[in-house]
């Protein structure tokens, strides 16, 4: 991380740099979900080297068994977690916004691995509903946690916060409300 100068040579905040690794075809729900985060976290933005990066995003579409297809995204990704903070993002294929999915985190041994599940079409994207909205939620606050206890330091939008329709709690809630 670096800081970066403004204009009026004041230092702006840290840039917090995210990597993301396919484990399959997400249809771009990939870009769907670092928008989210962009949108959320001002200090973010992405880089093209998992060497360079403060976290690291794994995209697993499930297409066979669940079990079988997160080990696979997962060893695609052997890269170590020690310094790197590691969020595997499981993409459910389904126009059902109720659906109920198994929670894949019991699918990962790691404890240094934030698994969130997440509901999506192929025609739509990340679908708009109650799953996805708790799933982010959950995101950004163990974001925020562990990278307090890592040294990255995330900056919430707070004041220009656009929240999104389906977002339940607000970053405020995640951050200052136990």
């Amino acid at each position: 991380m670096k800081r970066q100068k403004m204009g009026n040579n004041e230092p702006s905040t840290e840039e917090v740099k995210v990597f993301s690794i396919l484990a399959g075809k997400t249809n771009n729900c990939h870009k769907d979900f670092v928008t989210l985060l962009r949108n959320q976290i001002e200090n973010l933005r992405e880089v093209s080297t998992v060497d360079k990066s403060d976290i690291i995003l794994v995209f697993c579409p499930i297409v066979s068994r669940a079990g079988t297809d997160i080990d696979a995204a997962l060893n695609k990704s052997n890269y170590s977690t020690d310094s790197k903070l590691t969020v595997l993002v499981v993409l459910h294929h389904t126009f059902d916004r109720e659906k109920v999915v198994p929670d894949s985190s019991r699918s990962v041994d790691r404890t240094d691995i934030l698994t969130v599940d997440y509901l999506f079409y192929e025609d739509t994207g990340l679908l708009k509903c109650q799953k996805n909205s708790d799933s982010t939620n959950k995101v950004l606050k163990w974001l925020i946690e562990q990278g307090s206890e890592r040294g990255v330091k995330i900056c919430p939008r707070q004041s220009r916060l656009k929240p999104l329709f389906f977002i339940k709690y607000s970053i405020y809630d995640l951050i200052y409300v136990k």
